[in-house]
């Protein structure tokens, strides 16, 4: 019986083994086959992706950790947008030829123009832009173009955090159109620049997604970090059991905490006007209407429906606000006259003195020591 059971024994061992050893190897297979569907699937969501271009905004522009990107100081860019369209930026970095710290005339209205490629006036000349009409038609006012490419309202409001202090302004004027309402969620420009993202969280503004990334060249795909993250979760379980141990999501799941971006538009509206206010600043929001929703009816809905929404706030706040959807439609008998096709249907030069003419005349209306 004992010899029996010896041979039994003697038989068993290896027989285990080998099963042991079988089972080993096909979850080996298995996790060899996973990797190639895993690298599979990001080969071919990469593919797929948008690549960073080259845009007129790179030729002027530099990395910033906070901000995403800013003009380089001191830049001068003959013809950037075509023949006699060039693009200067001065000493402290925003577009223009004058040194703004150089008080030439001190009974001058300071002016501070804020915003994106809209106010920066892309697509035209240094002395085409609205503001720099707005100091031809006024004379007794010198506004400062604060404008850059590609901001949503959030980078607006810290790069006038930085820098306008200097500025020593009288009254500001936060030009922008919807896109930059939606800019808030962060992500990237089509020319690979990354930009910080805001939320409002128990009732104030919170940055995210800084140190903001450093700029996509050229030519690689636009991925973040976070759709890497989606796509290898969604091939690897083993992806999916780390994330899990760590007791983490791969998902945005901040629940309440995090608002829809005309909410958030809404505070830094708020938190803005009431740092101003402190200093005796007066701020005056503008809604520039874009090509999109003035030459197509069916997304006019959209323009209106924000600009309710934040009409009702400017009132309840007693922030001066100006929509001039109404002003582009009284004189657009062409659309073409007020936007330039080429560059992306920004303004023309006719299309920055529309918004200089009714800028200005609104500013007499509402700000009491505003030049006349």
């Amino acid at each position: 019986m004992s010899s029996h059971l010896a041979k039994f024994k003697h038989w068993v061992k290896p027989f285990l083994f080998s099963v042991i050893l079988v089972i080993l190897c096909l979850y080996l297979l298995e996790g060899f086959c996973s990797s190639l569907y895993v690298l599979g699937g990001y080969l071919h969501y990469r593919k797929r992706l948008a690549r960073a271009e080259e845009t007129h905004d790179v030729f002027h522009c530099q990395y910033d950790s906070e901000l995403g990107w800013v003009h380089v100081p001191n830049k001068r860019l003959p013809d950037l947008y075509g023949k006699e369209r060039s693009l200067t930026i001065n000493a402290q970095g925003f577009r223009g030829k004058e040194d703004l710290l150089l008080d030439d005339k001190a009974d001058r209205f300071r002016l501070v123009c804020l915003g994106d490629s809209f106010t920066m006036g892309y697509g035209v000349d240094d002395i085409e832009t609205y503001p720099a009409q707005l100091s031809r038609l006024n004379p007794r006012v010198k506004a400062m173009n604060m404008g850059q490419g590609g901001y949503s309202l959030g980078q607006c409001y810290l790069w006038y955090q930085r820098c306008g202090e200097m500025l020593d302004a009288h009254a500001l004027v936060f030009a922008f159109v919807i896109a930059d309402i939606a800019r808030l969620e962060g992500g990237y420009l089509k020319n690979g620049y990354a930009k910080p993202g805001f939320d409002v969280r128990d009732g104030k503004l919170v940055v995210t997604h800084q140190p903001v990334p450093q700029k996509i060249p050229t030519g690689e795909p636009l991925m973040e970090k976070d759709q890497l993250t989606a796509i290898l979760s969604k091939h690897s379980s083993l992806v999916r059991l780390m994330f899990s141990v760590k007791g983490r999501t791969l998902t945005n799941t901040s629940g309440n905490d995090v608002q829809e971006p005309i909410v958030t538009a809404i505070q830094i509206f708020r938190e803005m006007n009431a740092s101003l206010r402190e200093k005796g600043i007066p701020l005056v929001l503008v809604l520039l209407p874009e090509m999109r929703h003035l030459g197509i009816p069916q997304n006019r809905p959209q323009h209106i429906a924000v600009s309710r929404y934040i009409r009702d706030f400017s009132i309840q706040e007693e922030i001066p606000y100006l929509d001039l959807l109404d002003n582009f439609d009284r004189s657009a008998k062409d659309l073409g006259v007020f936007y330039l096709e080429d560059q992306q249907y920004h303004y023309s030069p006719e299309g920055n003195a529309l918004v200089a003419r009714h800028v200005n005349a609104f500013l007499q209306e509402t700000i009491p020591n505003y030049p006349r």
